[in-house]
């Protein structure tokens, strides 16, 4: 059975991590207030590192600011990575950033790079159960981000994401066809991605 990412609404938190790919083509299709609505309420009740959260999802939504930051991202060494952005369809943009100046430090870990990615994580699988694409980018022109955002000195853009609805189509015959088929061939091997420390 073939259907559509979009069609698929899944159960468990399990299928939905399973499901979750980088979308790179969408179509020109409106994501509903009441979705919009969702994923904030989400961001809002995810967890925290102490429970402070440190960090600000952007949702831009709007035709004209969308197009400022497709060509945002494109911009500098970095954005050059990804020229499909300069053409997507995507709907909105999703923008994960943090606050450094008053963000924990832990030796040379900068804490707030924890609190934006673990929001964005969550931000990612609610679009996702809801049939939205998304494409976690590292590789973007920050400076022309934030100038994009009109974001303030102290925050620092830590990832950014098209959104929307995907024109790709996926087989979800199972769980064990979504294991085998649409994990990445450059995935590693379990027993080289994940430890298990046996207790004695």
């Amino acid at each position: 059975m073939v259907i559509s990412m979009m069609e698929i609404r899944t159960d468990t938190l399990i299928n939905v991590v399973r499901l979750r790919r980088s979308i790179r083509t969408y179509i020109d299709r409106p994501i509903p207030e009441d979705v919009l609505q969702d994923l904030g309420d989400t961001i809002q009740a995810a967890a925290a590192a102490w429970n402070i959260t440190n960090a600000r999802i952007i949702i831009v939504r709007n035709r004209s600011d969308v197009k400022r930051l497709r060509r945002a991202v494109f911009s500098g060494l970095a954005g050059k990575i990804n020229p499909w952005i300069l053409t997507t369809r995507a709907q909105a943009f999703i923008a994960a950033c943090g606050y450094p100046s008053s963000s924990a430090s832990r030796d040379d870990r900068a804490l707030y790079l924890a609190h934006a990615s673990m929001l964005m994580e969550v931000v990612v699988l609610a679009a996702a159960e809801h049939g939205l694409g998304t494409c976690w980018l590292g590789g973007f022109g920050e400076d022309a981000v934030r100038r994009a955002l009109s974001l303030r000195d102290d925050l620092r853009v830590v990832a950014v994401s098209p959104l929307g609805y995907p024109t790709e189509r996926i087989q979800a015959e199972s769980g064990q066809y979504m294991r085998e088929n649409r994990v990445s061939l450059r995935r590693k091997e379990i027993d080289e991605l994940v430890t298990m420390v046996e207790g004695t």
